[in-house]
């Protein structure tokens, strides 16, 4: 079993470059993963991809610099997911 079997990462930046590499990287490390970039439609992307290593995502939308919309979008999530996150430490204050 991987390390990482039914643990969920929450990667932002997740649509290209070093974020969605990092995402597909937890996922075949077998990680399900929440995919956030600024819009669902580049989330989606990767989720896709992530969904075809045989993993669970979801695509979400959030502008990381709003405080407030990260911390609705985590409550919602928290909510959603069957399983407890861990908590965010700081969202760059």
């Amino acid at each position: 079993m991987s390390q990482l079997e039914n643990q969920v990462a929450v990667v932002t930046g997740a649509s290209r470059g070093i974020g969605r590499a990092i995402a597909l990287r937890f996922a075949q490390a077998g990680a399900d993963v929440v995919v956030v970039s600024r819009t669902v439609e580049n989330s989606e992307k990767t989720a896709a991809e992530i969904r075809a290593l045989g993993r669970k995502a979801w695509a979400l939308a959030v502008d990381v610099s709003d405080a407030g919309a990260i911390a609705r979008r985590w409550r919602l999530w928290m909510q959603r997911l069957s399983r407890r996150l861990p908590q965010l430490p700081s969202f760059g204050r």
